[in-house]
C-alpha cells in the first residue's frame, strides 16, 4: 500500500509499478512467478505494466472493467483452484 497521497505524484502509487519494481529488487527469485489480484482497474494497468498475471475480485463498483480481465473470483477461496492448476499463466 503506497503511504503517499495523489498530490505526491511518487512511484509506488498504483497505477505505477514502483512498489513492483522494489519488490523485484529484494526478492529477484520470485520474478516471474507473481500474481496480482485487485478490485480496481488501477490494479490492472499496474500488473499489466508489470507483466503480472491479474485476477479481478468482482465487486458491484468494477462490473465494467471484468470484460478487460482473463479471471475473474468472487470470493479469496476461489484463488486455491486458479493457482493449483496454474490456470493464470
Amino acid at each position: 500500500l503506497c503511504p503517499h497521497t495523489r498530490s505526491y505524484n511518487c512511484s509506488c502509487r498504483k497505477p505505477k509499478n514502483g512498489m513492483i519494481n522494489c519488490f523485484r529488487r529484494k526478492f529477484i527469485q520470485k520474478k516471474g512467478i507473481e500474481l496480482m489480484i485487485g478490485d480496481q482497474d488501477v490494479d490492472r494497468v499496474c500488473a499489466l505494466d508489470s507483466s503480472i498475471p491479474f485476477i479481478l475480485k468482482n465487486r458491484q463498483y468494477n462490473v465494467s472493467i471484468a470484460n478487460k480481465c482473463k479471471f475473474l473470483i468472487n470470493d479469496l477461496t476461489e484463488l486455491s483452484n486458479l493457482i493449483s492448476f496454474n490456470k493464470f499463466i
